[in-house]
């Protein structure tokens, strides 16, 4: 357009000149304004069929799409084109693999603690970790007998659990072939692991089960009763595992390990309520000198002020 426009102007002097540069500018203009609305169009069509989040303008003719959201319809697992079977097989699949990787990762860890320790000839204590590795309590009876084939069960100070899955409520039970078959009592389990690594683990002096979100107070419901098989526990770490008031009371209705003097139960939902159980815990367990650690918790100074107060008088024993 331009150069038709220059060619023109070129044989009709200065005025047609400006004429033609002036018509030439609208001329584009008019195109520009017409293509922006075929972009918008465009654009509108696109985001109405595949679900692209909404356009914003930025410009005279330009548009940034921000993000993009896909209709419940097109997912794998939704939509007229797929049943329930369909997504019963992906979850059949995603079981699969946890339990997979769960158990590979127990039988790897055990291993490479079997060569260490026979490499320092047997003889030190032993700290066996399995952290972050999805473990559940349906993966802790090969913890458990796995554990207890090893020559240095016996010596073993040191158990750390964190950032796993274990719990002690229920969960949906699978068959061998990942079919879901009804509900299986994950406390039972966390319980039969217990009693196994305190019947061969002595000497256990610390228990870490931090950062199990699934625990809950359920899951210290089935741990408080257990505790007294490990006579020389030291410490037991329980935070960040969304521990309510109740599992204060579980641990102050149970006995705990004289040699105790630690309990991490910070970083959980612990409230106000709880502090005439904490204080009770304390009285209950004070020729031991216990420590529990309520930091980041929501407990308030009034709160805390009273626990001090209840300390310095008996709370009873109901």
């Amino acid at each position: 357009l331009t150069a038709r426009s220059r060619s023109r102007s070129f044989g009709h002097g200065k005025s047609s000149a400006s004429m033609g540069a002036s018509g030439s500018r609208r001329e584009r203009r008019s195109t520009a304004m017409h293509m922006s609305r075929r972009t918008t169009a465009t654009l509108a069509s696109i985001s109405t069929s595949i679900g692209i989040g909404a356009a914003t303008r930025v410009g005279p003719s330009a548009m940034e799409v921000q993000g993009a959201s896909f209709a419940e319809s097109q997912l794998p697992s939704s939509g007229s084109l797929t049943v329930e079977t369909d997504r019963e097989v992906i979850r059949n699949i995603q079981e699969s693999v946890m339990k997979t990787y769960a158990h590979y990762a127990i039988l790897s860890q055990c291993t490479l603690a079997q060569l260490l320790d026979e490499d320092a000839n047997g003889q030190d204590n032993v700290t066996f970790a399995v952290r972050g590795k999805q473990i559940r309590s349906t993966d802790l009876e090969l913890l458990g007998t796995q554990l207890k084939l090893m020559s240095f069960a016996p010596r073993i100070m040191h158990v750390d659990l964190r950032r796993n899955l274990i719990q002690g409520g229920r969960t949906r039970k699978r068959t061998e072939d990942g079919s879901s078959d009804g509900e299986e009592e994950c406390g039972q389990q966390l319980q039969d692991f217990l009693h196994t690594l305190f019947g061969f683990a002595k000497n256990l002096g610390v228990l870490r089960l931090d950062e199990n979100p699934l625990l809950c107070s359920t899951g210290v419901s089935v741990l408080a009763p257990c505790l007294e098989h490990a006579p020389q526990l030291k410490e037991i770490g329980l935070s960040h595992c969304c521990l309510s008031n109740d599992s204060v009371i579980y641990l102050y209705r149970n006995k705990l390990p004289s040699e105790l003097k630690k309990i991490d139960m910070s970083n959980n939902l612990l409230t106000d309520k709880v502090i005439r159980a904490v204080a009770k815990l304390y009285k209950k367990n004070k020729s031991q000198k216990l420590e529990i650690e309520l930091e980041g918790n929501a407990i308030s100074k009034t709160a805390y002020a009273s626990l001090v107060g209840k300390l310095n008088y008996d709370v009873g024993t109901d």
